[in-house]
């Protein structure tokens, strides 16, 4: 397998081979990635439930195994718990012991049990268990961190342009949804500018490197039904956006989900509506509602057949122009109160230049006149032209510059 990777990709893999598929992982994870290669740049390692205690009971830091995150370390460490084989230590203890199960429990709930289990080297799930597993509750998400801290007008097209793509990655797996999550992550150089500051008045958090930044922005929309709408999604999600979001603060980070994902056929099957008399008078208004969702579902359809043969690059909407003036572009023209206006007679003189252009006969007449007027060269005369030029341009000083222009 990992030759196969390096004939395919030229990309030399690590290989981890356990007892258990925890152990495989571990084994890949942090002993074949500190083994020397071997002849073809090959890291492999291997781990049973013995080797597995004997190589990393003391292994540091903890945060280096599977499953083990930041949070994990800082409460094993507030109780002195510091490698995996303390852990496994502590499992063992009486009930009037302070190390014992019911401390992990405790700490982690239901979660301790895998802890204890890895701790010990121990993991059941198979990969047949794997591929039996049906989640109770999907969900598809996507996020981005951006490259600088970017402002609330921008940030706002970047969010649309997140949900349009979700619910296209939605149209083009048959799913619907009916709640969609938005997290908005704020940029610490918040805090270097002092204007934005003194205006903040919210909390504030410490990120993954200890650093004090604006506490991000969290939101969830319900939708009314299941749907892979597009014109539905956005608009939900730009009013959850303008409901959480600081106007204020730069953002850094963006993510969305779409929770509760099921398959759009079986949404179809369970969605039960009860009818009442105006409902029915409103059989044209239902008509034409469900025209525009399968016009607007033959467009995403259209639109994702365009990517997947030219690329996902292949459509850009014209949003990004546009959205920009949203705000002004159906107010009256701007009429200065402070400045004078411009008499008619001067205005007409702006455009004096064009006035042979007054109709079309004398855009005709004006367009054959000037072409009339010009002298095409043949290649003799343009040649001799250019000789006489080169000439020129040695018989004058350095200093002297000539422009010479001819057709």
């Amino acid at each position: 397998m990992i030759l196969d990777v390096l004939n395919t990709t030229g990309i030399t893999a690590t290989a981890g081979i356990g007892t258990n598929l925890y152990l495989a992982k571990v084994a890949m994870d942090i002993v074949a990635k500190h083994i020397p290669p071997d002849e073809y740049g090959f890291r492999i390692a291997e781990l049973d439930e013995m080797s597995y205690r004997k190589q990393l009971w003391n292994h540091k830091p903890l945060i280096d195994f599977w499953r083990v995150g930041k949070g994990y370390v800082k409460q094993l460490e507030s109780v002195g718990l510091y490698t995996m084989g303390d852990v496994a230590r502590c499992s063992l203890g009486g009930e009037t012991d302070f190390y014992n199960e019911y401390l992990l429990h405790k700490m982690f709930g239901k979660n301790a049990e895998l802890l204890i289990d890895h701790a010990w080297g121990y993991e059941p799930c198979t990969i047949a268990d794997i591929k039996k597993y049906k989640p109770e509750n999907n969900s598809i998400g996507s996020g981005q961190v951006l490259q600088n801290g970017t402002d609330y007008k921008t940030t706002k097209l970047i969010v649309r342009e997140m949900t349009e793509n979700l619910v296209l990655d939605l149209v083009s797996k048959n799913l619907v949804t009916d709640q969609i999550v938005l997290m908005i992550g704020y940029d610490r150089e918040n805090l270097l500018d002092s204007a934005r500051m003194s205006a903040y008045q919210g909390e504030f958090s410490v990120d993954q490197y200890g650093r004090k930044i604006p506490k991000h922005a969290h939101g969830t929309i319900n939708l009314h039904e299941y749907t892979s709408s597009t014109s539905v999604i956005v608009k939900d999600v730009l009013d959850l956006f303008e409901r959480i979001r600081n106007k204020n603060l730069l953002v850094r980070r963006l993510s969305m989900s779409a929770n509760h994902v099921i398959n759009k056929n079986s949404a179809m099957k369970n969605t039960y509506e009860q009818l009442n008399l105006f409902d029915l008078m409103n059989k044209q208004e239902c008509k034409e509602e469900k025209e525009f969702q399968e016009k607007e579902e033959n467009i995403q359809k259209a639109v994702l057949d365009i990517k997947n043969k030219f690329g996902k690059n292949a459509i850009f909407k014209g949003i990004v122009l546009s959205e920009k003036y949203d705000d002004i572009i159906k107010l009256p023209h701007f009429v200065s109160k402070r400045y004078p206006q411009m008499s008619m007679h001067d205005r007409a003189a702006q455009f004096s230049p064009f006035a042979a252009l007054t109709g079309y006969d004398d855009l005709v007449k004006e367009t054959a006149r000037i072409t009339d007027q010009k002298v095409y060269l043949d290649a003799y005369i343009l040649n001799n032209l250019n000789e006489r030029l080169c000439i020129l341009k040695k018989k004058l000083s350095e200093r002297t510059e000539v422009d010479i222009t001819y057709f």
